[in-house]
C-alpha cells in the first residue's frame, strides 16, 4: 500500500459491522433513496454478496458490496465516511472489488451512479469504466442514474 494510504486496511465485512455499514449507507446514500439505511444494512446478508470494509486506523472509512450473475459482476455499492473522502480509501476498495470479480471468473463488473456524482464518475472512469447508458428518474428520489461497464 502506498504512503498516501499508510493507517488504511482492507478485510471482509462482518456481521458486527451491520450496525456501522448502515449508517453509512444513510450517510452516503441519502439523498437518493429515503430507504438507504435499511438497504445498506441489508446488502451484507443477500446470498451471494461479497461486502468488503475499509478502515483508515482502525476506524470505520468505508464498504463495497459486489455480486455476480454468471460471468458479470455487479458493485452493487461503495461507500466512504465524509471524514475519509479524497484519501485513496474508494479507489483501494474499488480495486479490491476488480480483483474479487475477477477471482470469481468474471468478465466484465457494472454499477450504476447517480449522474450527479462527479466524484464517483471521476473515479470510476479513470479505473477503466466505460458508460454504457443513462437512466432517467432512476433512483427514489427522482435523480438520474448512469451506468458504467468495465471488461476485466
Amino acid at each position: 500500500m502506498s504512503t498516501a494510504n499508510q493507517g488504511l486496511t482492507l478485510r471482509g465485512a462482518q456481521q458486527a459491522d451491520a450496525r456501522e455499514l448502515a449508517g453509512l449507507s444513510l450517510e452516503a446514500f441519502g439523498e437518493f433513496d429515503p430507504d438507504a439505511e435499511r438497504r445498506g444494512a441489508a446488502l451484507m446478508s443477500r446470498k451471494g454478496v461479497v461486502t468488503s470494509v475499509a478502515e483508515w486506523d482502525g476506524r470505520l472509512a468505508g464498504f463495497a458490496a459486489l455480486s455476480q450473475q454468471g460471468r458479470r459482476a455487479w458493485l452493487d455499492a461503495i461507500a466512504v465516511t465524509l471524514r475519509c473522502r479524497g484519501r485513496g480509501a474508494g479507489r483501494a476498495l474499488l480495486e479490491r472489488v476488480v480483483q474479487q470479480a475477477r477471482e470469481r471468473g468474471a468478465t466484465s463488473l457494472g454499477l450504476a451512479t447517480a449522474d450527479s456524482n462527479v466524484a464517483a464518475l471521476a473515479l470510476f472512469l479513470d479505473q477503466g469504466f466505460r458508460m454504457t447508458e443513462r437512466k432517467a428518474r432512476y433512483y427514489p428520489r427522482g435523480q438520474d442514474a448512469v451506468f458504467l461497464t468495465k471488461t476485466l
